[in-house]
């Protein structure tokens, strides 16, 4: 069977429950436990210990499912171009592949059966800091590459999404809204799934 969803509850929720991040972690954490097998590619991994209000630590939140995984497998894999980030979070998370690279190179290359696989695509590989447009432009470079690939039913979430429309989400909630495609989940992390 899957992870049990109320024990990733107890384990994060005296980290989490009391950040702008939970819900959408909830909400991503009961469609991955659906699921008996599956891929969870993220950009972006954890880069400092224990800011859980501040970065959301959602490579461990992933680490936790995979190495809680039950009669399926659960496979993660983090791109990050910092090394430091990198050596960080391969200490920390020992169930996750990590790869040393830009995210949109690296989606465009990696193997395809990954991307075919994925439950989740969680996009969070550039902070969203003035002067604004680049990261709202990577992440649209990340999402263009790898949407072809994605399963239908795949998770697309974006993270540091502002009430005002704007943030890293901002050119992919266009790309969503030219395919009349809603969020399926509005927060600091904004979800869609592929139909």
């Amino acid at each position: 069977m899957p992870f049990n969803v109320e024990t990733w509850i107890e384990e994060f929720q005296p980290v989490l429950r009391i950040t702008k991040r939970w819900d959408a972690f909830e909400h991503i954490a009961r469609t991955v436990a659906r699921a008996k097998d599956g891929v969870i590619v993220e950009t972006g991994c954890v880069r400092a210990e224990k800011d859980w209000d501040g970065a959301g630590q959602s490579t461990m939140v992933w680490d936790w499912m995979a190495k809680h995984q039950e009669g399926g497998k659960l496979e993660v894999v983090s791109i990050d171009n910092d090394p430091a980030h990198v050596e960080l979070a391969s200490r920390l998370c020992t169930s996750v592949s990590f790869v040393c690279m830009d995210s949109i190179e690296e989606l465009s290359t990696m193997p395809k059966d990954l991307l075919e696989r994925a439950t989740l695509l969680f996009l969070d590989s550039m902070d969203h800091n003035p002067p604004y447009g680049e990261s709202e432009l990577h992440a649209a470079g990340e999402l263009a590459v790898a949407w072809r690939w994605l399963p239908k039913g795949c998770l697309i979430a974006v993270d540091d999404c502002n009430p005002d429309g704007t943030g890293k989400h901002f050119l992919v909630r266009q790309f969503f809204e030219r395919l009349k495609i809603r969020p399926e989940f509005e927060s600091h992390i904004t979800i869609w799934r592929k139909p």
